[in-house]
């Protein structure tokens, strides 16, 4: 039986609006790990056993691609409707620049396992991953070159404001960060020893990073200094997306989704699934997606060192987000906004 997805609509009326979520079918019952948006239409999800899955239209359908190998797929990063880069086990690394219609291997040079990837354009990517593992391109992928991490600690996630500045998280409270494309990393203090599980920085200066013990951690200097802020849950957080500073949402253990639209306060809302949401893709306040456990695409979850997956679901918003989770569902939120007539 294929995997459901899971969709939601919510009705923006002013001042307040509404949200809910349904089930969209993904196309397998594999767990999805990872999801990438490139707008509100085009996104990829990768899970287990090499399983990519893709939609076009919003959510409304999703297709199977053929990835071209059967090791789990941890990690998406997509630079527009055509190229994408997914990698995962023992270093591999998969690429497409024709949409998926195929998808061909990339030399990344290591045997580690790669958790995730981050492409700021057509030429320039990292990948990182086991024991401290970071691997650039600057030509998009034809060489993957290695990097001193200074870390030996898993790495399970990277982001980048820029093709020169980038941070990666993991294991221990691990944050470390680059202002040159890498030539040189340095150390930055989470405040916390908790493994970090996702980052996203929606500006040079504002980061916000997510940790397994439910904790969410925020910069507005560029990391300089983290502080903590108060999510709500102890639930294990594995994904976070940002549409801007102020805009961002988080996906974990037990179908959790938190928001923010001040990037100060979090609140809780309604995924309808208990399933675990493992990663998520926000394109802009309007469309979001993530996946998570059984192949649920919205978040990361499960034990170290299991980067973003999930059960086959995928969650979108069309304000919002996209999550994905276990069993192949999908879950999708979309907003739809409502004109009153005036007075």
């Amino acid at each position: 039986m294929s995997a459901l997805v899971l969709a939601t609509l919510v009705a923006l009326a002013t001042p307040a609006f509404a949200s809910s979520w349904t089930v969209q079918p993904s196309g397998t019952t594999n767990d999805l790990y990872a999801t990438s948006c490139v707008n509100g239409s085009d996104c990829w999800s990768v899970g287990a056993s090499g399983t990519i899955v893709v939609t076009t239209n919003g959510g409304s359908t999703w297709s199977r691609q053929t990835s071209g190998t059967t090791g789990n797929l941890y990690g998406v990063s997509c630079v527009s409707t055509t190229t994408c880069w997914a990698v995962g086990q023992s270093g591999t690394i998969r690429v497409t620049t024709n949409g998926g219609s195929t998808w061909s291997g990339q030399t990344s040079g290591t045997s580690n396992d790669l958790y995730a990837v981050r492409c700021q354009s057509s030429t320039t990517c990292f990948a990182v991953g086991l024991s401290g593992t970071v691997r650039p391109t600057t030509n998009g992928g034809s060489t993957w070159s290695s990097q001193t991490s200074g870390t030996s600690n898993t790495l399970y996630g990277v982001t980048c404001s820029s093709t020169t500045t980038c941070w990666v998280v993991g294991a221990s409270g691990t944050i470390r960060a680059t202002t040159n494309g890498g030539t040189t990393w340095s150390s930055q203090s989470s405040g916390t020893s908790n493994p970090l599980s996702g980052i996203a920085c929606p500006s040079s200066t504002a980061c916000f990073a997510t940790d397994f013990a439910g904790g969410i951690h925020a910069t507005s200097n560029g990391g300089t200094t983290w502080s903590a802020q108060t999510s709500g849950t102890s639930n294990v957080l594995y994904g976070i997306s940002c549409a801007s500073t102020t805009s961002c949402w988080v996906v974990g253990a037990s179908g959790t989704i938190l928001t923010t639209t001040n990037g100060t306060s979090w609140s809780s809302q309604t995924s309808g699934t208990t399933n675990t949401l493992y990663g998520i893709s926000c394109t802009s306040t309007s469309s979001c997606g993530s996946n998570g456990g059984g192949g649920t695409i919205d978040g990361l979850a499960g034990s170290v060192p299991v980067p973003i997956a999930g059960n086959g679901i995928v969650r979108e918003v069309v304000f919002g987000v996209l999550a994905a989770s276990g069993a192949g569902l999908i879950y999708w939120l979309m907003r739809r906004r409502v004109t009153r007539p005036s007075a």
